[in-house]
């Protein structure tokens, strides 16, 4: 009878072992370091040890410069915040030009100055790079 006491204590000890590892949560996401940064289309920078930001797209709904048209558009820009605890999306234009993560706490954005409007109407969409400043509140 004791050597089967002995095997349920070590079985019940090895399964609360297995259990506690399967509740832990994931690894908190180091801060990112503050940077003024550049980004083109479809790139990703790393912000820290475990948290990057992707620059997905911009979508420019701007009126040419050489063009009246009857609403001027607006250009915004869409990125995805990604690390350990998950992927945040957001968007920063010229009304909305900060934002703070709700996943990744103390991230701040804020967009730079942005490119003039394109000249013409081009066929092709020109490439729009984005600056953006983050910061570690």
């Amino acid at each position: 009878m004791t050597a089967l006491r002995a095997s349920l204590l070590v079985f019940a000890a090895i399964a609360a072992v297995i259990a506690a590892g399967c509740a832990t949560k994931p690894a908190a996401d180091a801060p990112v370091r503050d940077a003024v940064l550049t980004l083109q289309e479809m790139q990703t920078l790393p912000l820290g040890d475990t948290i990057s930001l992707r620059y997905e797209r911009a979508d420019d709904s701007r009126c040419p410069s050489n063009v009246k048209c009857i609403w001027a558009g607006k250009i915004v820009y869409q990125f995805t915040l990604i690390g350990r605890a998950g992927a945040e999306p957001l968007a920063l234009e010229a009304d909305t030009p900060a934002f703070e993560s709700q996943i990744f706490k103390g991230v701040r954005l804020v967009l730079g100055a942005t490119e003039p409007p394109p000249r013409g109407m081009a066929h092709e969409t020109p490439p729009h790079p984005v600056t953006v400043s983050i910061t570690n509140t």
